[in-house]
This record gives C-alpha cells, structure tokens and sequence, in this order.
C-alpha cells in the first residue's frame, strides 16, 4: 500500500474528532464516518495480509473478506449519501420566512 493512500486515512482523523472530546452530540453522519473509517482501516489489514500470504489458500481467503468488507463500505456510503440528499430535500422543501410585516 502506498504512503499516499494510508496519509489520506490518517488525515481523516483530523477531520472528526474522538468521541470523548465531543461536546455536541453525536449524529448519525458522525457515526457513518466513524464506521466508514473503521472499514478503510480493516482494509488496508486485509489487503497488507494479502500481498505477505504464502498460500494460494490464504490469499482467497483474505481476498474473499476484502470483498466482504468492501460490501460494506459501499453500503456505509450509499448511507451517507441519501443521508445527504434527505439533509438537502428538507432544507429545499423548508418554507421561507417572509420579512414582510403582517397586514391587518
């Protein structure tokens, strides 16, 4: 695994901050990175177990949960994408205030 792409996920550390060190509550959107994070990492397990397995058989089998776990990152962010259009639907759909005074 390049250097390149394993900075990428350690910048994204600085992005969310931990959970202790939270002051406003947790949303759903920080949940989702938080797993999607959790899922890159194992990736790059898998895929370093990968490229040092000695077996055929070791090699399918890490590939076959790579796989897996990809599975679930793609369903972690179609999640945060609808989660994303559903956020700008409603902001869309919210009626605007009228700065207008009320006529009697």
């Amino acid at each position: 695994m390049s250097e390149e792409k394993q900075e990428f996920i350690h910048e994204a550390d600085d992005v969310v901050e931990p959970i202790e060190e939270q002051t406003k509550p947790i949303s759903i959107m920080d949940l989702l990175q938080i797993e999607l994070r959790r899922l890159m990492e194992n990736a790059l397990e898998l895929k370093k177990k990968i490229d040092t397995a000695k077996t055929d058989y070791k090699k399918t089998y890490y590939s076959k949960k790579l796989k897996k776990n990809n599975m679930e990152a793609l369903k972690v962010l179609t999640a945060i994408e609808k989660h994303k259009q559903q956020k700008s639907t409603v902001y869309e759909n919210k009626p605007e205030e009228k700065n207008e005074p009320d006529k009697k």
